[in-house]
């Protein structure tokens, strides 16, 4: 999100699941160690609305998309 070279997975529980389960890695976004910090203090909704995520998300998926010819 921010740029900085070192990354954490930050894992979010699906849906009903429990502290204890971790999401798959398909469902983690890779954070420096300050933004994970920062998604678990204020709550990962709004630390994607503060950082928009939705539209980076978003333009990851259609690089992705663009690189596969899909």
């Amino acid at each position: 999100m921010c740029g900085a070279p070192e990354t954490v997975a930050h894992h979010e529980p699906l849906g009903s699941a429990g502290k204890g389960i971790k999401a798959p890695d398909s469902h983690c976004v890779p954070l420096c160690a300050y933004c994970h910090q920062l998604a678990h203090h204020i709550g990962l909704k709004s630390f994607w609305r503060r950082h928009d995520i939705k539209m980076e998300i978003i333009k990851l998926l259609t690089k992705y998309l663009e690189e596969k010819q899909i």
